[in-house]
């Protein structure tokens, strides 16, 4: 319970930390049922499929 109370006083203190922790525990309680680690299994698996990135082409001098 103390850690829980020390973890909302530095959400509120450092900036986006409220943000963070709501989604935080938002991700944990999606990662609770069956559906929602399908769900993220598909997001992983999406970012882990992405292209790499292009390099930018040389300019003339």
């Amino acid at each position: 319970m103390t850690r829980r109370i020390a973890l909302v006083l530095a959400a509120l203190i450092v900036p986006g930390g409220l943000v963070a922790l709501f989604g935080a525990a938002a991700l944990k309680a999606f990662s609770r049922t069956d559906t929602g680690r399908k769900a993220w299994d598909r997001v992983t698996n999406a970012f882990r499929r992405l292209p790499a990135p292009v390099q930018p082409a040389r300019q003339a001098a």
